[in-house]
């Protein structure tokens, strides 16, 4: 694309123009893309505060809805991680907030503000489980390793050491006379009365795993299994069977309705026991999704189900569904755009596609396979679509989806990490247990028995010369066309060599991003790349006018082969873990894959032309430019683009046409050059060039400078009359800056010493 503005240089002490405008960018995340304003598909919890407020966790963030509207928050608002499976709040209006499958301990939010607490400050684990706020306002946090309770003031922690059978405790509720009841992950149900710790009638010696305690209305005691339905009534457990046989899966969550009835969240839909007996919900009924996570009950009586798929509600006749719309997950790892234009968003929830303004999503294929944990994905040559997955590879072409996993072959079974098309149209694909190669019509499949260093293998990559390269945790291979070859290499600091991508400098050289800095190939050999950072690095990219992009875990690193500059959250990325590059060829726009959403960056090329009136006596300009994709190359009048300072210098009085590119964008610059001599003077100066004496003549002469073009005052001669003679002859030989007083006003002229 190119752009032009014109630009005149007049006789003035500084001539500026300023053209262009602002790098541009616009983030997405599930939250903010459509209109549900739910973060997450993923719902692990709800809560209902002290406004009537509903605060919905999931893997991208907390949503709250309200009468106003919804709002959400993420790790860019002071979140620990965005993953949250736990929220209460305490006798303050305090919000607790645990983080589902991450190590990330607890964050209150009081006042606007979160704070954060770990085995640093005063939990006993940073794996929590479940909270539970009792009836006296203290809080109870259950982890792997063991029970922490805050009292307001003080804490303390309860582990096998002070009576728990084990200390890896799952979940929590408390009765009607004040009782804890706990459930293990390896020792069943125990109850805490305030001073011990007890199986109480539960079979001793048990190992069950519970997901879920909770205490109803009449103070009886469910406890979930994987498996099973249990309920204590005071007395006794008793086992509790759905009616039909194979009618509920894996056992997620229980909840009781204020009419008595009582919903069960299982991976097969949700069940509800009533005095009526059992009735059985799927997404055929209403329900978000069959994989049910979470229940919850609020003041209106309403039912929420929690699913992989956003949330159902059920108003005692029928089931309604909320879902993410827009991008369906907010942990994005890849972005590509098809030959239609649809930019596709590989995400842990999903795949979604942006048509323009209008989204679209695939959480699962139409025979009902899950599309999840997608880290790559790419549109063939021969406009087929693939995307590698943590359950095989999937392709996707006008007849619909096909699988390969395990199902078809073991090959499948490992976690797809990277896919690249070569030259001459096969298709590699870097798992997590080998590679695979398929040429349209059947595959190959490599591993440590073919002399690869290791099964793990995340990064391919192509290179100028056709060579295939490969990144393994161990070591690098290529294939040359005819053969592989493995090389061991070991870097001196390096814990583990894990390579995620390649990418060629300016040179050819290849350079490989890894877990713990970049690393260059040259002269036959890996060593560190000089002046790298020492962080955590994804992915690469080179663009047309030989930057490198890295992506790492602090955000995104510019290289323009001997500097290296961030850009992060506070230059307007999304999030600083940044996962993944694609740029547009046609247009220059980045996507920007993070664990927080995407960025979408338009660079622009932001440029001022500067002259001062002594740059202007020396026929020269400068361009000062800005933006996120400089350094930028330079053409006046067509000539081939160079990079270089911005200074044009050597230009004679004339029209020119300059031209600024980031090698995706054109602004072009219409620039006059002027004469500056005065006009209606009989001032002259002689003769000129000069070997060192001139004479000036034709004015009532006041006073002559001499200057240098960078400005330096060589000479002040006072001088009367009509007629003067200076002499420059000891200066060196160039051209130099006279400014002359006389009847007739100041003016300047360019004159050149040459011996």
């Amino acid at each position: 694309m190119t752009r032009s503005v014109l630009i005149s240089i007049l006789c003035c002490l500084v001539m500026c123009q300023k053209a262009g405008a602002q790098d541009s960018w616009t983030n997405y995340q599930s939250g903010t893309t459509g209109d549900s304003g739910l973060a997450g598909q993923w719902v692990f919890t709800f809560m209902e505060d002290d406004q009537n407020r509903l605060w919905i966790g999931t893997e991208g963030g907390i949503s709250i809805k309200s009468s106003s509207g919804w709002q959400s928050f993420t790790t860019s608002d002071g979140l620990r991680v965005n993953e949250v499976g736990d929220i209460v709040m305490d006798h303050n209006n305090n919000i607790w907030i645990g983080y589902g499958s991450y190590y990330s301990g607890i964050s209150v939010y009081s006042n606007g503000n979160f704070t954060h607490y770990s085995t640093n400050d005063h939990l006993i684990n940073d794996k929590v489980e479940d909270l539970l706020v009792d009836t006296l306002g203290n809080v109870w946090i259950a982890t792997r390793g063991g029970i922490t309770k805050f009292n307001g003031s003080k804490w303390k922690s309860y582990t096998t050491i002070t009576g728990l059978p084990t200390n890896d405790i799952r979940c929590m509720a408390q009765d009607r006379l004040g009782n804890i009841w706990i459930g293990t992950a390896d020792k069943g149900v125990w109850v805490y009365n305030g001073e011990t710790f007890s199986a109480n009638s539960w079979e001793s010696n048990s190992t069950e795993m519970i997901v879920d305690v909770y205490v109803d209305s009449e103070n009886k005691v469910w406890a979930l299994t994987l498996t099973k339905i249990y309920v204590f009534d005071g007395d006794k457990w008793v086992r509790l069977s759905p009616s039909k046989s194979g009618s509920v899966g894996v056992m997620r969550s229980v909840v009781e309705d204020h009419d008595g009835n009582y919903f069960f969240a299982n991976t097969k839909g949700v069940a509800m026991y009533s005095d009526s007996g059992w009735r059985y919900f799927t997404v055929d009924d209403g329900l978000a999704d069959n994989q049910n996570l979470s229940l919850f009950v609020d003041s209106s009586n309403i039912v929420y189900s929690g699913s992989e798929r956003g949330y159902a509600i059920f108003d005692g006749e029928a089931w309604g569904v909320t879902t993410t719309e827009g991008l369906i997950n907010s942990d994005v790892s890849d972005v590509f755009k098809d030959t239609e234009g649809k930019i596709w968003f590989c995400t842990h929830g999903g795949i979604s596609i942006l048509d323009g303004d209008e989204w679209e999503s695939f959480f699962k294929t139409p025979d009902g396979d899950d599309v999840e944990w997608v880290s790559k994905g790419l549109q063939d040559s021969r406009g087929n679509y693939w995307f590698t997955t943590v359950n095989g590879i999937y392709k996707y072409d006008s007849t619909g989806w096909t699988i390969f996993d395990y199902k078809k072959d073991e090959m499948f079974t490992g976690w797809g990490q990277s896919i690249v098309e070569d030259h001459e149209n096969n298709l590699w694909y870097g798992t997590l247990n080998g590679l695979l190669k398929y040429d349209g019509t059947s595959w190959t499949y490599y591993t440590t028995e073919d002399g690869f260093l290791s099964n793990y293998v995340d990064a391919v990559y192509e290179d100028s010369n056709h060579k295939i390269w490969f990144g393994t945790r161990g070591g690098i291979s290529y294939w040359d066309g005819v053969e592989f070859t493995h090389d061991i290499v070991d870097i001196r600091g390096f814990s583990e060599l894990v390579v995620y991508s390649f990418v060629e400098d300016s040179d050819n050289n290849l350079i490989a991003s890894t877990m713990e800095g970049l690393l260059i190939y040259k002269d036959g050999k890996w060593d560190l790349l000089d002046g790298a950072p020492t962080v955590w690095f994804f992915d690469s990219y080179k663009d047309k006018n030989n930057l490198l992009w890295f992506a790492s875990i602090v955000g995104l690193y510019k290289y323009d082969g001997s500097t290296f500059k961030l850009y992060s959250t506070d230059d307007g990325l999304v999030g600083d873990v940044v996962q993944g590059i694609y740029r547009e060829e046609d247009t220059g726009i980045f996507w920007l894959s993070t664990s927080n959403g995407v960025s979408k960056l338009v660079p622009v090329i932001d440029a001022e032309v500067r002259s001062t009136k002594s740059a202007q006596l020396s026929q020269s300009v400068t361009i000062d430019t800005q933006g996120i994709t400089k350094p930028f190359q330079f053409s006046v009048n067509g000539s081939e683009f160079v990079k270089n300072d911005g200074v044009i210098g050597d230009l004679e009085v004339g029209d020119y046409t300059f031209a600024i590119t980031n090698a995706y964008d054109t602004l072009t610059i219409n620039y006059s050059v002027q004469s500056l001599e005065p006009e209606n003077t009989e001032l002259s100066i002689y003769p000129n060039p000069t070997t060192g004496i001139l004479t000036i003549s034709g004015d009532q002469l006041d006073w002559v400078e001499v200057f240098t073009l960078t400005g330096q005052k060589l000479l002040r001669a006072m001088v009367s009359g009509s007629e003067k003679q200076i002499d420059i002859s000891q200066y060196v030989n160039g051209i130099y800056l006279l400014k002359i007083s006389g009847e007739s006003g100041v003016h300047q002229f360019k004159v050149v010493k040459k011996e």
